[in-house]
């Protein structure tokens, strides 16, 4: 009432000043809600929780698994946390593992899973403690990661670097682990099939001047673990986060285990050897999908992100799949991958069009072409609507634009591999016509 007899003293610009505040603060939010919700709306759609069982179940039991981001760490706790999925994996979250009191932590036991074994104790990880360790190339040969570690963890004066404050020096950037063959196959690390591709050593260089302590720490448990527990890192960490393991990853999930067989694929952002056993079971039969086929359920930009890397997955696992003569079952694994992620809900993009090779591969050729011809039809109506901009908006989509060609070019590329001339002269005509449309 004391409002109401203010606001009548002061005059009606005051009252419609208030009330058109008072609408704004009410209507705007119901307006913004109302055109916005579908953008947000995460009804029946449990991609995180699903995702996160499925980067757990993609280890063996007693893992260790590094993760790295937001992402691929914080669902995968809550799965162990309030659900008890996996609580025999140790998962190790990269960024906080430059931090003493979370290594401490990885230190002791957690759920079901042990305490992790780094060699290293409290004094040699504290704050003010090889936080920067400084890449010195003393010896030019690979170095046995167990000296290394060792040499790093040493309080001596001759391991420091006088010249900077007694800095903490590792003596080389190239770095070996010398493989135990026989310990390898009783730990069952590789199957029996994967034998003899087995290496005598791991040999790797370190990529950059210096390690920080959280990398410190990897090579510390790489060096204590002696093969005793399986550990992994999530295929979402990134390049940044494999310190250059790369090339003895084996890819069997959501993760990559290292492994003591060197692949190393040229040309390609593709890492790891695949057991098909392995992999076949983990994408066919235990993996869980969060609702991604249901057309009720809203995939936004991070799900259609991860679903890339899950078609990636599928692609490779069917190639493998040909070149062991298994064709079945790789049609199989590629029918699964269109019905899982169909063109109506997941956009068709350069994944895709490894599906499509793979199809080729196993002589599935109709079933190739269809989503050639879906990818065909999406390049270009991209292309239409990058060309016709005016040269002040078309010059900020320039990356876009390339992107698209770049798909056009690969597309009959595929064609042209695989002898399918009548689509390719086909789907060239379009593509022609299209940009003398433009010129």
């Amino acid at each position: 009432m004391f409002i109401y007899n203010l606001l009548s003293k002061s005059g009606p610009k005051l009252i419609s000043s208030v009330i058109a505040v008072l609408l704004g603060v009410i209507l705007v939010p119901v307006i913004l809600a109302n055109e916005n919700y579908d953008d947000h709306n995460r009804a029946k759609r449990y991609t995180a929780r699903d995702f996160a069982s499925n980067y757990l179940n993609s280890c063996e039991p007693n893992a260790i698994l590094f993760t790295n981001g937001d992402n691929d760490t914080f669902p995968l706790w809550y799965a162990q946390e309030v659900e008890g999925i996996r609580t025999d994996v140790r998962v190790i979250n990269l960024s906080y593992l430059s931090t003493d009191w979370y290594i401490s932590q990885q230190k002791k036991q957690a759920y079901d899973g042990l305490p992790v074994p780094f060699s290293y104790n409290y004094s040699q990880f504290m704050p003010g403690k090889r936080d920067i360790v400084y890449i010195q190339q003393r010896f030019n040969e690979h170095i046995e990661l167990k000296k290394l570690v060792e040499y790093i963890g040493s309080d001596d004066p001759r391991t420091k670097e006088p010249r900077y404050d007694d800095a903490d020096i590792m003596p080389s950037d190239k770095i070996k682990i010398t493989v135990d063959s026989a310990l390898v196959m009783q730990k069952r690390v590789i199957s029996n099939k994967e034998a003899n591709k087995m290496v005598k050593e791991i040999k790797w260089q370190i990529p950059s001047t210096h390690l920080r302590k959280n990398h410190l720490m990897v090579l510390d448990l790489l060096a204590s673990n002696n093969w005793e527990r399986p550990i992994y890192f999530a295929i979402t960490v990134g390049m940044s986060g494999y310190y250059n393991l790369q090339d003895y990853f084996r890819l069997d999930g959501m993760a990559y285990k290292f492994v003591p067989i060197k692949t190393k694929i040229e040309g390609s952002y593709q890492f790891g050897s695949i057991n098909t056993d392995v992999l076949y079971d983990n994408l066919m039969n235990k993996f869980k999908w969060g609702g991604i086929n249901n057309p009720d359920v809203y995939l936004d930009e991070n799900n259609n992100r991860m679903l890339m890397n899950l078609k990636n997955n599928f692609s490779r696992l069917a190639d493998a799949l040909i070149e062991e003569g298994k064709i079945d079952s790789a049609i199989t694994v590629l029918d699964k991958t269109t019905e899982l992620m169909p063109k109506e809900l997941v956009p068709y993009n350069y994944y895709n069009l490894l599906i499509a090779h793979s199809y080729y591969k196993a002589g599935a050729n109709e079933k190739a072409n269809e989503i050639i011809n879906i990818l065909t039809v999406s390049i270009i109506e991209n292309l239409n609507y990058y060309l016709s901009l005016p040269n002040r908006f078309g010059d900020k989509m320039t990356e876009e634009r390339e992107r698209s060609l770049g798909m056009a070019q690969e597309v009959l590329r595929t064609l042209a591999e695989n002898e399918e001339e009548e689509l390719f002269e086909e789907i060239n005509a379009k593509f022609k016509q299209l940009i003398l449309k433009y010129q």
